[in-house]
């Protein structure tokens, strides 16, 4: 804590507060605490700032300020502000996406990292009003908080959009980048472009088909073979196993309609397998069966091969 003093002293004023002619009279100098805000350094520094160095360049460290106080101190919370208001179309598109299949919001997640940055920074701004760590994440408290602020979601409705959202069981609690992109971006984006580009990047065999093998491939160990099978023949309308670019593309853009599956292939049939394309280890996995609205997690390195424009967020300027 007194290094922490030391160091907001030296970036307010560009010196240090301990100063002497040789290193012994700094350490003497050092050892009795005493220092000093000259005006011509710290004319433009606030009052605020002042007391939070003062208060940990104390000697007696029984006096100085400990770690918990130092966070809560007024200086260091002189910049917070209201969380902006999201706009209103982000929640009905988190709401339009807890509801798609399992496949289909894994597939959203490999459109995600198709697109180009200007077609997704409208939607990282909305993302780094959520994101108020600017970590990259968000938590379910964190989203609830905005949703709720913003005055789109009453409180009876806000518990039921995170209960279905809530990805805390696998997930850690928290929803990355891509998963709320994939949530939150816009239909138009879902084009005959994009949804091709999606279904060469889980057909790695490039075989013109999307088998239960490539789907097992992409979620990795986060899936048995059973609930690969269940989630995959909910979309294999016509039951063989496969599906075509054309059969995606319906499923992508909502034009067809899945039906119970009228047979069950046994349990764990198609399954390539623990391993993935990045050597079997895949990032946590959401919501096995279709009934889960959970937001579901991007398997790394699967999509290696993605173009880099919707990494995620940073604190850098666009």
């Amino acid at each position: 804590m007194w290094s922490i003093g030391v160091i907001a002293y030296m970036l307010l004023s560009g010196r240090p507060p301990f100063y002497g002619n040789t290193d012994d009279e700094t350490l003497a100098r050092v050892r009795t605490g005493k220092f000093t805000f000259p005006p011509s350094a710290f004319e433009q520094v606030s009052e605020q700032a002042k007391d939070f160095i003062s208060r940990l360049l104390v000697v007696d460290q029984t006096e100085r300020m400990n770690a918990r106080q130092a966070q809560t101190h007024p200086w260091l919370h002189s910049w917070d502000q209201s969380p902006e208001a999201l706009r209103a179309d982000i929640l009905g598109s988190l709401r339009t996406f807890h509801k798609f299949s399992t496949l289909k919001k894994v597939a959203m997640e490999v459109v995600a990292f198709t697109l180009r940055p200007d077609q997704i920074k409208g939607l990282r701004r909305e993302f780094e009003k959520v994101d108020v760590c600017s970590n990259g994440e968000i938590t379910l408290e964190e989203l609830s908080r905005a949703l709720e602020s913003s005055g789109l979601l009453s409180p009876a409705d806000l518990g039921a959009l995170v209960k279905g959202l809530d990805v805390g069981r696998q997930h850690a609690g928290t929803i990355s980048w891509h998963e709320f992109l994939a949530a939150t971006m816009d239909a138009a984006l879902l084009d005959e472009e994009h949804i091709q580009l999606a279904f060469q990047r889980i057909d790695t065999g490039r075989s013109g088909f999307i088998s239960k093998e490539n789907f097992a491939e992409l979620v990795g160990a986060d899936m048995t073979p059973e609930q690969v099978q269940q989630v995959f023949a909910e979309v294999d309308l016509d039951q063989d196993g496969k599906l075509s670019c054309e059969e995606f593309a319906s499923l992508m853009k909502g034009t067809a309609t899945p039906q119970p599956p009228l047979r069950t292939a046994a349990p764990g049939a198609g399954r390539r397998g623990p391993g993935n394309v990045n050597g079997g280890r895949a990032e946590p996995m959401l919501g096995a069966d279709s009934s889960s609205s959970s937001l579901t997690s991007m398997n790394s390195g699967s999509v290696s091969s993605a173009s880099s424009s919707s990494s995620t967020p940073s604190n850098s300027p666009e």
